[in-house]
């Protein structure tokens, strides 16, 4: 009976610890964010941050800075996050979130195709990211 207290107050303390140092974490959702540089044009998809100010500071870095601007931010585990690009003299763009990267590529294509643009798509280099 002596080793079962032993146990559960090294338990209570290892968890009084983590709660104390922030590894007891209430809010675990997983953050994301699509930043997009029309005039260059540039564009970066991050996921898996801890808060959505992080997220935006890191898309809009990874786009090149300057012109970026964060144009969609997601949050959610399972969550998927994808932009589309179409259009002629001016680009048109699509974002969109989804269950799979299937459903948000697809779902950001028709949101690009939705601006007029009649040949939106996936950039290459670029598919959509999920968390």
């Amino acid at each position: 009976m002596t080793n079962l207290f032993k146990l559960l107050g090294v338990t209570a303390v290892a968890g009084l610890m983590l709660a104390a140092c922030g590894g007891g974490n209430s809010d675990p959702t997983p953050y994301g964010s699509i930043a997009w540089d029309g005039d260059r044009p540039s564009a970066a998809i991050v996921v898996n941050f801890a808060s959505q100010e992080q997220a935006n500071a890191a898309a809009i870095e990874r786009c090149g800075g300057g012109g970026c601007a964060v144009i969609h931010e997601f949050s959610g585990k399972d969550t998927c996050g994808a932009i589309a690009v179409g259009g002629g003299r001016s680009l048109v763009t699509g974002v969109a979130t989804g269950a799979t990267r299937e459903s948000a590529e697809a779902a950001a294509i028709g949101s690009c195709n939705a601006k007029g643009s009649g040949n939106c798509s996936i950039p290459g280099s670029l598919p959509a990211k999920c968390m």
